[in-house]
C-alpha cells in the first residue's frame, strides 16, 4: 500500500496496522530507557467513565475518597462577599450545591464558607437586625462562617479513612461542611521550595447523607442552634 493510500488514523496507529511504516517515526532520545507497556485493542461494549455514577451508593465501611468532593476534579463554586444573599441562594441552586466559597472577585483566597442552610434560617433576620438592614439587603460577608472558624482535616489523613470515620468527625464537629487542606510545594525567590497550605477538596453531610441513603444530618439540629447562639454573641 503506497503511502498517499494511508488514513490519518492509520499514520497515528502505525505500528499496529502497518508495520512497513515503523521507519517513518523518528526514535526519541533516551526512549529505550523506558520498558514497553503493555497494550491491547479496546474491544466493543466498553463504556467511558463518569466520576459519580460509580461511586454513588457506599456504606460506613466504603473509603472516604468515595463522598469526597475533589477540586482537582471539579472546580469549587464560589461567591464574592459583596454579593447579596439572594444571589447566592440562587447560584446554588443553579450548581447544584449546598455551600459557595467566599473569594473576592479574580483571587483563591478563602474568606470564608456560605451555606443554603444559614441563608434560609433565623441566623438572617437575627444578622439583619444587627446590622441594621433590611434583610433583602444582607451581603454574604455579613452571613459567611470566616475562614478561621471552619473545620479541617489534612488531605493525607484519608488514606485510610472510611466514610464511619467522616460522618463521626462531622458530629462531633457539628457542621454540615468539612473542608479537606492539603500541602504542596511552591517555588520561593533563589529556588527555595516552600510548603504552602491549599484547600483541596470538601466534605458535605447533604451528599454522605443521599450516598448512604440515609440522613446524617438530622442530629446536626441541635449544634446548629447552638452555633447560631454563639455567633450572636460575636
Amino acid at each position: 500500500m503506497g503511502l498517499a493510500n494511508v488514513s490519518c488514523f492509520e499514520l497515528d496507529y502505525a505500528p499496529l496496522f502497518h508495520p512497513g511504516l515503523l521507519g517513518l517515526f523518528k526514535i526519541m532520545p533516551n526512549q529505550h530507557q523506558y520498558s514497553l507497556l503493555s497494550s491491547q485493542l479496546l474491544g466493543d461494549g466498553v463504556r467511558f467513565y463518569h466520576p459519580e455514577r460509580w461511586r454513588e451508593l457506599v456504606t460506613e465501611d466504603s473509603p472516604a475518597m468515595h463522598v469526597f468532593t475533589d477540586f482537582k476534579e471539579r472546580t469549587p463554586e464560589s461567591i464574592s462577599p459583596e454579593s447579596k444573599i439572594d444571589q447566592a441562594i440562587e447560584e446554588m441552586k443553579m450548581t447544584k450545591v449546598k455551600s459557595l466559597l467566599v473569594v473576592e472577585e479574580g483571587s483563591d483566597v478563602i474568606l470564608g464558607l456560605v451555606s443554603s442552610g444559614d441563608l434560609q434560617s433565623m441566623l438572617t433576620g437575627i444578622r439583619a437586625h444587627q446590622q441594621g438592614v433590611s434583610p433583602k439587603d444582607l451581603t454574604v460577608g455579613m452571613m459567611m462562617r470566616k475562614a478561621e472558624e471552619l473545620p479541617s482535616i489534612d488531605f493525607k489523613d484519608l488514606s485510610n479513612a472510611r466514610v464511619g470515620h467522616i460522618v463521626r468527625l462531622i458530629h462531633e464537629l457539628g457542621v454540615m461542611h468539612l473542608l479537606v487542606t492539603e500541602k504542596i510545594e511552591k517555588t520561593e525567590k533563589l529556588d527555595q521550595m516552600e510548603e504552602e497550605v491549599v484547600v483541596r477538596g470538601i466534605f458535605s453531610a447533604t451528599r454522605i447523607s443521599r450516598q448512604l441513603g440515609e440522613n446524617i444530618t438530622s442530629d446536626l439540629s441541635a449544634h446548629s442552634i447552638a452555633e447560631i447562639n454563639r455567633r450572636l454573641a460575636l
